[in-house]
C-alpha cells in the first residue's frame, strides 16, 4: 500500500492554483501577441496590450492575474491501493 502525506497534497494544489493564477503559458502569450497583430479594431488591441501587461505583472510580481478569480473544483481519483496519512482530503 502506498501512503500519501495530505500536507504533500496540500502543497501540490497550493503550488498548482497559484502557478494557474501568476503564469500564463507561453503558447497562451504567442497566440494573444498573434492577435494583437492581427485584430483590427482599436479597443480589441487595447484590451489585448493589458492582458498581456497584467500577465506580465502577474508573473513578475506573484499576484493573481485576474482579481475576480472564482474557485476551484477537484474531482480526485484515489485508488484502493493508496491510504492517505496526517490528515485528510477535506
Amino acid at each position: 500500500m502506498r501512503e500519501i502525506p495530505a500536507s504533500k497534497i496540500t502543497e501540490a494544489v497550493a503550488l498548482l492554483c497559484m502557478e494557474a493564477n501568476f503564469d500564463l503559458s507561453q503558447d497562451v502569450v504567442t497566440a494573444l501577441k498573434k492577435a494583437l497583430q492581427t485584430e483590427e479594431s482599436p479597443v480589441g488591441q487595447e484590451i489585448i496590450k493589458q492582458i498581456l501587461e497584467n500577465a506580465e505583472i502577474a508573473r513578475k510580481e506573484r499576484v493573481p492575474m485576474c482579481q475576480d478569480t472564482g474557485f476551484a473544483v477537484f474531482f480526485v481519483e484515489l485508488g484502493q491501493d493508496a491510504h492517505i496519512t496526517g490528515g485528510n482530503l477535506n
